[in-house]
């Protein structure tokens, strides 16, 4: 999805992993309260999670989607 209102620039495509540092970015832009009701737990450094989800992706039951503003991070599905 790209090019359409009201967000023109945003691009949502299926997860790479090549995405890991942009997602791992994007958790840490999180406040603790929004980290912990994602995930019901609270971490300091969200890399470990976020790398078990992202290596997951592409099995039989699990996909994953991303919101890019350019080169950003800034939602995840």
């Amino acid at each position: 999805m790209n090019g359409r209102e009201p967000f023109p620039d945003l691009v949502m495509r299926p997860v790479d992993t090549n995405d890991l540092a942009a997602i791992i970015d994007a958790f840490r832009r999180l406040s603790p309260g929004s980290f912990y009701h994602r995930f019901f737990t609270i971490t300091p450094d969200p890399t470990t999670l976020v790398t078990s989800h992202v290596a997951r992706v592409g099995d039989r039951d699990h996909r994953a989607l991303v919101v890019l503003d350019g080169d950003r991070v800034v939602a995840t599905a």
